[in-house]
This record gives C-alpha cells, sequence and structure tokens, in this order.
C-alpha cells in the first residue's frame, strides 16, 4: 500500500518483496537532496493517512 502510494505520488523507490526471504515487506529509499527528502517525506505521510 505504502509503495503504491508514493509510486502514485511521482516517488520512486526499490520493492524488496520480490525476493522473498526476511525482506520481503520492506522498502528500499536512498537518501536524496534535502529538496528529495522533504518531497519523500511529504508522499509518505500523505500515502500513510490514506490507508
Amino acid at each position: 500500500k505504502v509503495f503504491r502510494g508514493l509510486l502514485e505520488r511521482g516517488i520512486l523507490i526499490k520493492n524488496l518483496g520480490s525476493g522473498g526471504g526476511v525482506l520481503k515487506d520492506c522498502l528500499r529509499v536512498t537518501i536524496g537532496t534535502p529538496q528529495e527528502n522533504q518531497a519523500f517525506f511529504e508522499a509518505l505521510l500523505s500515502s500513510i493517512a490514506k490507508t
């Protein structure tokens, strides 16, 4: 749900679910510029609030 919500908001992250194992429910986020990080956090909060 979070992955889809971020994708809908133009935020691209790595979904580690396809690998299975202990990381099957994990997402990977790469640190960016302060502006990119702010956009990520705003999109994340919006995605979480939507669910």
